[in-house]
């Protein structure tokens, strides 16, 4: 048995898991809690799904007929049309995780990604994301001057920009 990742149709990830489990087969469906105001002034605490539009479940690779009947399931995330498993390691860390911290989503970075900073003495600034001795950094380029400077920033203080060329080697 092997955990993939099953990709649904948008805001239908529960409803996978409930016909998952009237199935009798084992899904994972990381949840998180936000805090929700609705324009009456209410304040709700409402569980969302950790990666919109998937599921994790657990199955023989020969069972992925089974997941693809299931409705609401668009597909299985592949690689080179054959299902990519995950690590069992990846799953169960994830488990503990979503039973004893507190996660929610965060956007996916990696190096070498164009960057805004959102806080701090350089909100505002652009850049790019580069790794450093294991510690995240941005690398600010300052034109005028043709120099930049890289500063130790958290992944959670910038934000992503769309792709497009910096000027800054």
């Amino acid at each position: 048995m092997q955990w993939f990742a099953a990709y649904t149709y948008p805001r239908h990830e529960k409803k996978v898991a409930e016909y998952l489990g009237w199935s009798g087969i084992e899904s994972f469906l990381p949840l998180y809690k936000e805090a929700r105001s609705w324009k009456n002034g209410l304040r709700v605490v409402v569980e969302r799904p950790l990666f919109p539009s998937y599921i994790f479940v657990h199955v023989e690779r020969g069972e992925s007929l089974n997941i693809l009947r299931t409705p609401s399931v668009a597909s299985l995330v592949t690689v080179a049309g054959v299902p990519a498993a995950l690590p069992n390691s990846e799953i169960e860390s994830l488990k503990v995780g979503v039973s004893q911290l507190s996660l929610e989503p965060h956007p996916y970075l990696k190096k070498g990604d164009r960057v805004r900073v959102k806080c701090g003495p350089f909100a505002g600034q652009e850049g790019i994301l580069v790794l450093h001795k294991n510690r995240w950094r941005v690398v600010i380029c300052i034109d005028l001057l043709m120099q930049a400077i890289s500063v130790e920033l958290d992944t959670g203080s910038v934000e992503r920009l769309p792709s497009k060329f910096i000027q800054c080697a």
